[in-house]
Parts: structure tokens; C-alpha cells; sequence
């Protein structure tokens, strides 16, 4: 069926007219590459090399972030027939990362990847079928496209399916489908794919161990689930320590208004004096890491003084650094703390 589907599509792609253009890398790209210090094999021919350029200059590693740079190399890579190139370079020309948006170009990166058996390639491809956003519409060769890759241990092409076998619409809904392209990608280590399996998972026990191995995989919201199921003792036993280590996971994957929440929600159950000392902890965490409700939660401790000592200072601090995160209980209580009788807790008469 895939073969038939991937064939259909070569066939279908050179004989309808082609999306005009994939933009190759500017002139000047020549001179900006052979300067750059990761740039001498790309420039020389080598387009794996200029696709780890790309991917560095994309996550900012050992190099500054620098997405603009990062898509002259994946163009660079793509002219050079790197398949990882045209994939990383579509999605760069699909979504305006560090270029100018062009759908038509992408959809020509995705095509050239995908027939060097780039999977990212074909994922990116087939969803631009199944969205429409191609040059012309097919569902079904979308769909044919994506599943391919999901064979292929492409993680989110498995999740893209389990998504659309769970919505229905371009296809039949089937939970049992879902669950299984789910799994599949969760398995491929692609988190949201765990988060997308637990949702349609047949059990509790099923749901938390997604859960856990979407926060495993990276996925913050994973994170965020499993350690409440671990606090309530859903789908296995309670576990304090548990939880806390998954929201503390959390606040680290950049899931900082979760993590708060569940640091509030260890410090709300019955749980031990140590325990809530550290969930006051991982508050701090939670408000270091952006999250407004985590600072207005702990400077709300720290003014009333329960599970924290009152230090009235620290609050004000606190509270204000919320209200200015746009949390409107801080704001509250700031508008409240300044009436007469606030600071030594009189009702104003």
C-alpha cells in the first residue's frame, strides 16, 4: 500500500507542475559560509557537514543561536542533495524559520528530501497534503506520506497520526488506531506522542506510564501529568518524592506554570513537613523559571506566613514581579496588603 502510495506520489510529482521555486542559498552565502568558522567542508561540497552546521546554529550549540545562519546552511546542504538538509531546510522555509516563509518552496525541499528517503522530509510533505497547504490538495497521499515515515521510527509523523485518527475528519476516527500510531511514536522517543497515547489509553495504570515516558522523552506537560497522577495515586501508588521529582522535571523542560501548580498542589495535600518545605522550593524554581502564578504563590507564603516565615519584604518582592506577569491574584493582594490595617493583619474598620 506505502509503496503503491510513494510511487503514486513520484509519479503525481513529476508530471504536475512544479511549485515554483526552491530558493537556493543567496550569492552571498558563499562568502558569509566560507567565513564562518563551522563553514569550510560545507562550502567545499560536504552537505552533512553544512546540515550540522545548521542543526548547531539552530539549537545554539557550541554557537550562538542563530536561525538565520542555521537555514543558510540547510539550504546550502539541500543544494548539496544531503537529504537531513532538504527536510531541516523545508520546515525552516514551511514555518519562516530563520527565512522568509514560502510554502511553495518548502513543499519543493519536502519532495526533494522525501525521494532521498528523508523522513522528516516525508512527514513535512504529507502533512502539507493533509492541511491543504500544497500546491495541490490529496488527504489520502498525506496520510500515505505521513504513515510511511511513522514506519520509518519517525516519531512525530506517528504522532501527526495519532492526532488525525483521533480528531477524524480526513480520516475515519478510530481510538484504536490513534492509540497505536501513539505508542509507536512514543516509543520512537517523541514525547508528545506519550502525551497524545495517554489521552486515549485504555487505563490508569496505561495513562501514568505515558506519562512518565513522555516527561522521559522531554515533553514538560508529561511531566506535569504524571506527577499529579503520582500525588493523587492514579494509576499506581502515591508517591510524594515522585511527583516532586516529575514537577521539578517540569520547571527544567520549560514547563514552569505546571510545575508551579503541582509544587502547590505537594504543599495543599497531606504530605509531610519536609516534603512541603521542598514544594516551597520548587515554587522558587517555578518563579525563576518565568512562571508568574509560581512567584505570586510564594510571595503569598511568604506574606501570610504559613508553610514559609513571614517576611514581608520577600513578598512585596515577589507579588509584584507576578502582578507584572500579568497574575491577577498578586495583583490582588498587592491592592489589598496596601489598605490600612494590611501589615498587622487589623480589618479596616
Amino acid at each position: 500500500m506505502l509503496g503503491v502510495a510513494f510511487t503514486a506520489f513520484t509519479a503525481c510529482a513529476s508530471s504536475s507542475p512544479a511549485p515554483a521555486g526552491l530558493p537556493s542559498a543567496p550569492a552571498r552565502s558563499t562568502d558569509v559560509l566560507s567565513h564562518d568558522p563551522l563553514g569550510a567542508e560545507c562550502v567545499a561540497g560536504d552537505g552533512a557537514s553544512c546540515t550540522e552546521a545548521g542543526r548547531r546554529y539552530a539549537a545554539g550549540d557550541g554557537v550562538d543561536k542563530r536561525t538565520g545562519r542555521s537555514a543558510l546552511f540547510y539550504a546550502r546542504a539541500c543544494e548539496h542533495g544531503n537529504p537531513a538538509g532538504c527536510g531541516a531546510y523545508g520546515l525552516a522555509l514551511r514555518w519562516g524559520r530563520g527565512t522568509r516563509k514560502n510554502l511553495n518552496a518548502a513543499q519543493k525541499a519536502f519532495e526533494k528530501g522525501c525521494r532521498l528517503d528523508d523522513m522528516t522530509a516525508c512527514w513535512g510533505l504529507g502533512a502539507m497534503y493533509v492541511r491543504g497547504t500544497a500546491t495541490t490538495q490529496n488527504a489520502q497521499l498525506g496520510v500515505d506520506l505521513i504513515e510511511r515515515a511513522c514506519l520509518s521510527r519517525e516519531g512525530g509523523a506517528c504522532f501527526g497520526l495519532a492526532v488525525l485518527y483521533e480528531k477524524g475528519g480526513v480520516v475515519a476516527a478510530n481510538t484504536g488506531r490513534s492509540l497505536y500510531f501513539a505508542r509507536q511514536g512514543c516509543q520512537h522517543g517523541y514525547g508528545k506522542a506519550c502525551a497524545a497515547a495517554a489521552r486515549v489509553a485504555r487505563s490508569g495504570v496505561e495513562q501514568r506510564s505515558f506519562w512518565v515516558l513522555g516527561c522521559q522523552s522531554g515533553h514538560g506537560d508529561s511531566c506535569v501529568d504524571a506527577g499529579r497522577a503520582a500525588l493523587e495515586g492514579r494509576g499506581g501508588d502515591r508517591d510524594v518524592n515522585e511527583a516532586l521529582a516529575l514537577f521539578h522535571a517540569a520547571c527544567e523542560l520549560g514547563a514552569a506554570e505546571g510545575c508551579a501548580d503541582g509544587a502547590v498542589a505537594v504543599g495543599s495535600a497531606v504530605v509531610s513537613p519536609e516534603d512541603r518545605v521542598r514544594a516551597m522550593a520548587l515554587l522558587g524554581t517555578a518563579c525563576k523559571k518565568g512562571s508568574a502564578a509560581g512567584c505570586g504563590q510564594l510571595g503569598a507564603h511568604y506574606w501570610r506566613g504559613d508553610w514559609l516565615p513571614r517576611d514581608r519584604n520577600k513578598a512585596a518582592t515577589l507579588l509584584y514581579s507576578a502582578c507584572r506577569g500579568g497574575h491577577q491574584p498578586s495583583c490582588r493582594m498587592m491592592d489589598a496588603a496596601q489598605q490600612p490595617g494590611a501589615a498587622t493583619g487589623e480589618r479596616r474598620r
